[in-house]
């Protein structure tokens, strides 16, 4: 099958992380050119960092411009694919999108990570043959736009399963074997750090111990900011982009995965979660709409209850059987929803909507057509 996508890539943002889970699963046995934002229309965009360089079948052929007018490659709508895959249509030129469709004879699929219907002119304008989203919640607020049938519910895939040695990741990462290691990794405001700055301190008092945090930030933009992480004694601060297999050698380490990430009241899903869950490290994040959705594979903790938080962090350190039974928990999930299985349910879908125009092709009324053998 031959694959196009339009959709961020190789940065710090769950589009991206999505969009590489399930494509590098389909580039195995498929073709797949991936159209990517440029890089100059993303640059002053926090989230969107890159973290490695493309691969051969990644081409930047489009601004990203938050649903205003701009630029896409005209090879987008080339009639060489089967199926089109847009990923977050609110960051692109919609305008532009909207006059390349009707000259798009590929089948068009939309995956929608909005927390919210846009309000963006000609949003839903773009006829598409099939939208996917994450879950239940997604598909009630796409039913005031879309009927039932063309939306499609396909979790967000996780990674693999992948246990690692902390002994090794620890001397890997010059990481002391002696400490207890809490880590946390990403770009978010630093305000949601509050709570775990404030759980290390309280730990410092009563444990020898490490607060690591990842952040994908330059360090100069953190050299500006005043924050409770330039006095924290018990925080390591490094700044760097770790890719997967890095990222994983960070989890291996820690003892906890503490995930800042503040409530929201929208639609949404943890890339953070889903991204980290097979490291066999257990997460700890506070009780909201993130997570709503999550059992035992997650530890959650009361919004505003930061005795919660140190008694929940205490279980996971010291309740051998509560740490196991999240960690089964987060085993299930991931084994449920890895990317090759997510990735199949996409290529099924796929599959569905080329055949179906097979299918019209082959009916009854085609068949006996007296201009059959002879069309080119």
């Amino acid at each position: 099958m031959r694959i196009k996508m339009l959709t961020t890539w190789n940065a710090t943002d769950g589009t991206s992380l999505h969009s590489e889970l399930v494509a590098r699963e389909w580039v195995k046995t498929n073709s797949l050119t991936v159209f990517a934002p440029t890089l100059e229309s993303v640059k002053k965009q926090r989230f969107h960092l890159s973290i490695r360089a493309d691969e051969d079948f990644v081409i930047r052929g489009f601004e990203q411009t938050g649903g205003k007018p701009g630029w896409i490659d005209e090879r987008v709508a080339a009639d060489d694919c089967d199926v089109l895959v847009v990923e977050a249509l609110d960051r692109m030129p919609i305008q532009k999108l909207v006059e390349m469709f009707p000259s798009i004879k590929a089948k068009k699929v939309q995956v929608i990570h909005e927390w919210a219907l846009p309000d963006i002119p000609g949003y839903f304008d773009l006829n598409f043959d099939a939208i996917v989203c994450f879950d239940h919640r997604y598909r009630a607020m796409l039913l005031e736009k879309h009927p039932l049938e063309k939306i499609h519910i396909i979790p967000y895939p996780c990674l693999p399963e992948s246990q690692g040695s902390k002994q090794r990741a620890r001397k890997m990462l010059g990481l002391p074997d002696d400490k207890i290691i809490l880590f946390s990794f990403g770009r978010q405001p630093l305000f949601e750090y509050d709570d775990f700055l404030w759980l290390a301190d309280e730990f410092a008092r009563e444990m020898d111990l490490i607060y690591l945090v990842i952040r994908s930030d330059d360090e100069e933009y953190f050299d500006n900011v005043n924050h409770k992480f330039k006095t924290a004694s018990c925080c390591e601060l490094r700044f760097e982009r770790p890719d997967i297999d890095r990222l994983y050698d960070y989890l291996h380490a820690a003892d906890v995965h503490l995930i800042a990430k503040a409530p929201s009241d929208n639609i949404v899903v943890s890339s953070t979660v889903l991204q980290s869950l097979g490291s066999a490290t257990p997460a700890v994040i506070i009780d909201s709409r993130y997570v709503e959705l999550h059992g035992d594979e997650v530890i959650k903790y009361r919004p505003g209850d930061r005795a919660h938080l140190k008694s929940q962090v205490l279980r996971v350190l010291k309740d051998e059987v509560f740490r196991r039974r999240t960690l089964e928990g987060a085993r299930k999930y991931v084994n449920e929803n890895d990317a090759m299985k997510i990735s199949r349910r996409f290529l099924e879908l796929f599959q569905s909507l080329t055949q179906k125009n097979k299918s019209d092709d082959d009916s009854p009324l085609r068949r006996i057509s007296p201009f059959d053998g002879i069309r080119n």
